[in-house]
């Protein structure tokens, strides 16, 4: 068999209208985004972002496109799916007629498989007949990443939002092709744990590329980062209440950091944390608490302080009572990537968010992330504007 055969395409898309008479891919339901209250706060939010003239027009320009919740059903798509040496994996959803379900190709350039010719794109990988699944059975799509951002704005929003809509989905398997951190599972008992893992050993990182090829495979698709924040906090709430009022308090700092390898790109932490407990606030791992908890704590009238891959908490559990300053590697500001992928996970908060910069940006050995000291200072200053 020639793994390699479908596995190309002419089109990038999420776009309904692309689908038009083809036969492959089945719009189910499909409805523009109603801009109300939430769209303004994250349009007045952009003030807060501190960027130059040309980044801050691109990240405007992401808040502004043509937005839309849509569910297709793909009839024999194919998904290659891409393990990284560390176990997580990157998934590519391509229609029979040869559509990525992309929102741009933007990050297409990243990867170094994928060629672009005339009128296609190809993918150059040699897929053995053993790493391709085909299944008769028909799923729903919730990709598996062990990222918190990803899967709870990426990955379960689309699929909240439309199991409220059709319920049906919750009775479709979920495919996984890697195995997923347990925190998880408190998200995905409300779909009733209806994971399924493709097949043992190709899936668990031993080859590199493996192609699925189910009988059908359901697509919720939400196009803007804003909506799908906004349709992951609703299911939050909805499932483990929301607490709010708690109002006209003096607001008080509280330091949010995790003991793994991302508190290393804030070199100064220690003395971050000795600024906020004489301040009267405490610092506090948000990873070791579950979302009944999560919700209790951002809706103290706090000041939460993260550097900036820590704020998705925020943004999904904080209440009108508190407020966050985001601690960002100076270098992110002039990287095109982390504008184009990063600064609209802040839509949704950004109206109660102030940034402060770090200093002497070091990348951070064998990770493309990096450290930086941030101004006890200006962080301090930050603290007192915001307290009030």
């Amino acid at each position: 068999m020639n793994a390699n055969k479908g596995l190309f395409f002419s089109k990038v898309s999420q776009d309904p209208h692309t689908f038009r008479g083809d036969a492959s891919v089945e719009i189910v339901s499909s409805e523009p985004v109603l801009r109300g209250l939430e769209f303004q706060k994250a349009l007045s939010g952009l003030d807060n972002i501190p960027l130059s003239a040309h980044f801050r027009a691109e990240v405007e320009q992401d808040l502004l496109q043509q937005d839309h919740f849509t569910l297709c059903r793909l009839h024999r798509p194919s998904v290659l799916v891409w393990t990284f040496p560390h176990g997580e994996t990157r998934h590519f959803v391509i229609s029979e007629s040869g559509v990525l379900l992309e929102k741009d190709n933007y990050w297409l350039k990243c990867f170094s498989f994928i060629l672009k010719h005339t009128n296609e794109y190809r993918f150059d990988v040699s897929i053995n007949e053993q790493n391709i699944i085909s299944s008769e059975e028909d799923f729903v799509w919730c990709y598996d990443t062990a990222n918190f951002s990803h899967f709870l704005v990426d990955a379960l929003a689309p699929l909240a939002f439309f199991s409220q809509k059709f319920p049906d989905l919750k009775k479709l398997p979920i495919p996984q092709f890697s195995r997923t951190p347990s925190w998880q599972d408190e998200y995905m008992q409300v779909f009733g744990e209806k994971r399924f893992y493709l097949p043992s050993e190709t899936a668990l990182g031993q080859a590199p590329f493996v192609v699925f090829r189910p009988k059908s495979l359901m697509l919720p698709v939400i196009t803007s980062t804003l909506s799908r924040s906004l349709a992951v906090r609703d299911l939050v709430r909805d499932r483990w209440g929301n607490p709010e009022p708690i109002l006209c308090i003096d607001r008080f700092p509280i330091y949010l950091t995790r003991n793994d390898h991302r508190a290393a790109r804030v070199r100064n932490s220690k003395d971050i944390q000795e600024l906020v407990s004489s301040l009267g606030g405490f610092t506090i791992d948000p990873s070791k608490l579950n979302s009944p908890q999560k919700l209790q704590l951002f809706n103290l009238p706090g000041i939460f302080i993260a550097e900036g891959s820590g704020t998705t908490n925020f943004s999904v559990f904080s209440s009108n009572n508190s407020r966050q300053i985001c601690l960002l590697d100076s270098a992110s500001l002039l990287e095109p990537s982390f504008i184009r992928g990063g600064w609209p996970y802040f839509h949704i908060s950004s109206a109660k968010m102030r940034f402060l910069a770090g200093k002497d940006s070091k990348q951070l050995l064998g990770s493309p992330l990096s450290s930086c000291v941030f101004d006890l200072s200006d962080l301090k200053n930050l603290i007192q504007e915001m307290s009030l």
